[in-house]
């Protein structure tokens, strides 16, 4: 088994978040949830609990752009030309949460977007070390030499840890781009963040372990609501606004706050409902070895074409087992996952969460699988054809399960359906 490669941050993260499930989940909430006629309300409520602990608060964002107009300005009085300084991810798209890190992009208008790789990074990071090293608050600082180099030091007032990047400017684009969504519909941002937190409490949210990086599980939680649930939740914004998203555009004249086109959805599931239709939906019936995840088009593309797309960061070799399009640079943001074992175990938590949650209705029960056991399913033979009448829902080029509730069926097991 591979060694888990886990910085002091990353620990310090998942103890903040098993420390926050671990208080939740002693918390009765059967009376929050009396009046409801759903049967997952008890789980959505959960999700509400969780969110509400772990999420950003103002406080917290303000000292992150305090952070960044500080080290902006500190950069301005030292490095000649044009620059700026961008707060880009889960800071500034409405997905960030208590320990979310301080990403920053450091734009020089004379490099082209191609300068971010060491030729020319590198040596600006240097620079910038060198710079930073008389603020106060800049701690433990120190260069990464990743395939997009970083600079990474620890902000002393907050305790986060802040990685700046060097024209890297993908990530200021794909930062409106999620916040477009975030303001699309209000259960997106819990679910993203509920599905962040169970995928790092299973140890399937690290890239540096072969497993999957966080902004890979925003775009396969879009796709699902776009593509995977029995009536949309999201549109694809790619056909709503197009033109909108070009890998070209002037990324000084983006706006988070530009207006949107109207989107009116039709599903009504609550957040706790698309959190088993998520995991059931990758654990179950997503084609990895065909199919690539495409929020661009709204649907998947076959791997074969993926592959082919002529880019100069695109390569058929890193489309392996888990196969997610980054919309702006149609390559794989999953290309961490290249071992099957890695593959086969994250696959396997997809399907064991789910039957988990199917049988417990507990958000906190799927939150660390190893503490708490998967049971095996009933034998096909004990249960009767009254007990799981035949119903098939027909989606957009799947079957969903459908979901039976009697007293004869208690754990709610899903059926299944492959035929037309």
């Amino acid at each position: 088994m591979a060694r888990s490669v886990l910085s002091d941050t990353d620990d310090a993260q998942t103890s903040f978040l098993h420390s926050v499930v671990n208080r939740l989940d002693g918390i009765d909430c059967r009376e929050d949830t009396m009046e409801s006629s759903d049967p997952f309300s008890k789980l959505s409520t959960e999700i509400t609990r969780l969110v509400d602990t772990v999420k950003q608060g103002n406080d917290l964002l303000r000292r992150k752009k305090e952070v960044r107009e500080i080290l902006y300005s500190t950069l301005r009085a030292e490095v000649p030309g044009q620059i700026d300084l961008y707060l880009v991810g889960s800071s500034l798209n409405g997905l960030g949460t208590k320990t979310s890190d301080i990403d920053l992009c450091l734009v020089m208008n004379n490099f082209g977007p191609g300068f971010c790789h060491f030729r020319v990074a590198v040596p600006m990071l240097r620079l910038v070390e060198k710079i930073f090293s008389n603020i106060p608050f800049v701690r433990n600082m120190k260069l990464i030499l990743a395939k997009v180099p970083l600079l990474r030091f620890t902000d002393a007032e907050s305790g986060l840890e802040v990685d700046l990047n060097f024209n890297n400017i993908v990530g200021v684009r794909n930062t409106q781009f999620i916040g477009f969504y975030t303001r699309m519909d209000k259960r997106f941002q819990p679910l993203v963040v509920t599905v962040k937190t169970w995928a790092r409490l299973n140890n399937i949210n690290n890239a540096r372990n072969k497993t999957i990086s966080s902004y890979t599980f925003v775009l396969m939680v879009i796709h699902y609501l776009q593509y995977g649930c029995d009536a949309p939740v999201l549109p694809c914004l790619h056909k709503l606004m197009p033109g909108k998203f070009k890998p070209d555009s002037d990324i000084t004249k983006l706006n988070l706050f530009e207006e949107l086109p109207r989107f009116r959805s039709f599903n009504k599931s609550s957040v706790g409902q698309l959190f088993l239709g998520f995991l059931h939906y990758y654990g179950h019936v997503f084609d990895f070895e065909r199919d690539v995840v495409s929020v661009r088009t709204g649907g998947v593309v076959p791997k074969a074409l993926a592959c082919k797309f002529e880019s100069a960061k695109n390569n058929p070799r890193q489309w392996n087992y888990i196969c997610v399009e980054e919309p702006f640079e149609r390559t794989n943001t999953a290309k961490s996952v290249y071992d099957e074992e890695a593959f086969k175990r994250i696959r396997s938590v997809f399907q064991q969460s789910h039957m988990k949650l199917v049988k417990t209705k507990s958000l906190f029960a799927v939150m660390n699988l190893d503490r708490h056991p998967i049971e095996r399913r009933p034998k096909a033979d004990k249960c009767t054809e009254r007990d799981y009448p035949p119903r098939k829902v027909r989606l957009q080029g799947h079957f969903q399960p459908y979901f039976v509730y009697s007293h004869q069926n208690p754990q709610c097991l899903p059926l299944y359906s492959n035929s037309t």
